[in-house]
């Protein structure tokens, strides 16, 4: 998974929060998700280097 990834789905999520197409109660769910991913796909691409 590439950390654009994770961002363009905090995006979506945003977009779709913006267009009533899901409430803050589900958006609440994903945040935690969210927070606990960002920082281990920030380790994990920083153990195996920048590669294309």
């Amino acid at each position: 998974m590439r950390l654009g990834s994770l961002y363009e789905t905090v995006n979506w999520l945003r977009l779709a929060y913006a267009r009533q197409l899901i409430t803050s109660e589900e958006v609440s769910k994903f945040k935690p998700i969210i927070d606990k991913l960002l920082p281990k796909l920030n380790a994990y691409l920083s153990s195996i280097g920048h590669r294309e």
